[in-house]
């Protein structure tokens, strides 16, 4: 229902064709002196060459292969599970980390998948075995925060030390608009907001943006958001949002400006195309935001957006700016 899972389902690429294709952009980009990372998208846990793929793509990722993302269901599921975890060591791993999206038969429902929240725990305790940490992202909505309590002793009964409690930024598909249903309020979060600041590791770098909303959540209100949109108080766009080469290759080697699910201007087929000419008009296209992905053409200033499609009375919960931003220009989008 959230996260990786709304690039809708897709085939493996066979790891041969990932190899040809990180031959020739790593070859491409050499020549010109241009920096480039590469990821598997999705869930490479579930690749049915899971260790192979892993390997592959180390080099080319612009860092460690720490930690290693997965929703725990392959490791749980998978009778090469301990491989899994050794390649991902050997490719730099300290740690698993997974999402909890509830407890019990909420994680299975927002994962589609009965039996769900046992295999997550289950790939826990294995990555354990195998001698590598763990650590979470727990995503809190209107149902999962029924069961919170019965929750947070199996975070630390599992031994994970590091867990995010956060709630899922906005995205504007057709799976994160029902998702936004179960966007918990303020008054859902206020209970819980002194046991979570216990919870959250003061030492972390990652976590200080999510202590400083714990800490103020009514300050992370929608509300609260269109004051700033107004007051000129916005902050900034992150650099990881902005202009940049985003390039995707889809199973059939064909390549496209976009991100997960979202497949804009295709430049080519790598194999029919010659690889070459086909990265060369992706260069040519031109860098674009992650926000461009989603909403082509030119943007309402964000104060004007504010007024536009913001919401003044709204107590619902987003952690970060792009989240409500992205909600705004979805509802602008589909009033117009």
């Amino acid at each position: 229902m959230h996260c990786w899972a709304l690039g809708r389902s897709y085939r493996a690429m066979p790891v041969k064709d990932a190899a040809f294709f990180l031959d020739e952009l790593s070859g491409f980009c050499a020549e010109r002196g241009l920096d480039y990372f590469a990821f598997p998208m999705h869930e490479v846990t579930a690749h049915p060459a899971a260790p192979d793929m892993i390997r592959l793509f180390a080099p080319h990722l612009g860092q460690g292969y720490d930690p290693i993302l997965t929703p725990g269901t392959p490791l749980a599921s998978r009778e090469d599970w301990a491989e899994i975890i050794a390649t991902a060591k050997e490719c730099g791993a300290h740690a698993l980390w997974i999402a909890f999206h509830g407890y019990g038969a909420e994680h299975d429902r927002q994962l589609n998948r009965p039996g769900a929240f046992e295999e997550t725990c289950l790939a826990v305790r294995r990555a354990r075995e195998c001698g590598i940490g763990s650590g979470a992202n727990v995503f809190l909505t209107k149902p999962g925060l029924r069961d919170f309590d019965r929750l947070l002793p199996v975070l630390q009964d599992l031994g994970i030390r590091t867990a995010a409690f956060t709630v899922a930024s906005y995205t504007p598909t057709a799976r994160g608009r029902r998702y936004q249903a179960l966007r918990p309020d303020l008054g859902d979060l206020l209970p819980i907001a002194q046991r979570v600041l216990k919870q959250t590791p003061h030492d972390r770098q990652a976590l200080r943006s999510l202590r400083e909303a714990w800490s103020s959540p009514e300050a992370f209100t929608e509300a609260a958001w269109v004051r700033r949109a107004r007051d000129g108080s916005w902050p900034e766009i992150a650099e990881r949002d902005g202009p940049r080469y985003r390039l995707v290759c889809r199973p059939n080697l064909d390549l496209h400006t976009g991100t997960t699910g979202i497949y804009r201007r295709r430049h080519g087929n790598m194999r029919r195309d010659g690889a070459q000419a086909v990265l060369a008009r992706a260069l040519a296209d031109g860098p674009v935001s992650r926000e461009q992905l989603y909403f082509p053409g030119p943007a309402p200033p964000i104060s004007e957006l504010a007024t536009l499609a913001g919401d003044a009375g709204s107590t619902a919960i987003h952690f970060d700016a792009a989240s409500v931003r992205d909600l705004w220009l979805d509802r602008h989008r589909q009033t117009r």
